[in-house]
């Protein structure tokens, strides 16, 4: 009968294992957050551990604003590309304008030693407009000593002159000068 186990001896067993689990002490439970942790450590380890977080926080800190520091400048360099292209492409469009206006001005009859300052009389007087049209015509009649074909304005004839002999010929003009107007006004002849 040896061989032959009884229901009694099967639930000792067990009986005897609940009772060792009693005795041992169960392990805590594994901690869920960073701050769980370091409230379980006792106070020497919690400061090494918090001295080299501190020095990792630093040198986050540092990192971070080194590059934002680095994005502000990228920041101003790409401001100041812009501006730069800007001017220069302003540059080439009235290096543009100035050289079409060159090349249309000689079939336009400018003479050759006037270009450049037909250009400049062109601008100042409002005939270039902003496209690149040229007003011919008007820049023709208000400088027209810039043309071939036209001669410079007629000289002042001799009773308007200050050659010598001026008034000995009876030659009074039409519309009297500003000189002559002033000195009507104030009484002289």
């Amino acid at each position: 009968m040896p061989s032959q186990t009884t229901p009694d001896a099967d639930t000792d067993t067990p009986a005897s294992t609940s009772n060792d689990a009693a005795q041992v002490p169960a392990a805590p439970a594994a901690p869920t957050t960073y701050d769980d942790l370091l409230a379980g450590m006792d106070a020497a380890q919690r400061q090494v551990v918090e001295a080299h977080t501190a020095g990792l926080r630093t040198a986050l800190q540092a990192e971070r604003a080194a590059v934002k520091k680095l994005a502000e400048q990228a920041k101003a360099v790409q401001a100041k590309a812009e501006a730069q292209t800007k001017d220069t492409q302003a540059q080439a469009d009235a290096a543009t304008r100035r050289a079409a206006f060159y090349e249309t001005a000689l079939a336009q009859g400018v003479r050759r030693t006037s270009v450049r300052l037909a250009y400049v009389a062109a601008q100042d007087a409002g005939h270039l407009a902003d496209d690149g049209t040229i007003d011919w015509d008007a820049l023709r009649d208000q400088f027209g000593d810039l043309f071939d074909g036209r001669t410079a304005p007629p000289s002042p004839s001799r009773s308007t002159s200050a050659a010598a002999g001026a008034g000995t010929r009876q030659d009074t003009p039409a519309t009297p000068s500003i000189n002559q107007i002033i000195r009507n006004a104030a009484g002289r002849r």
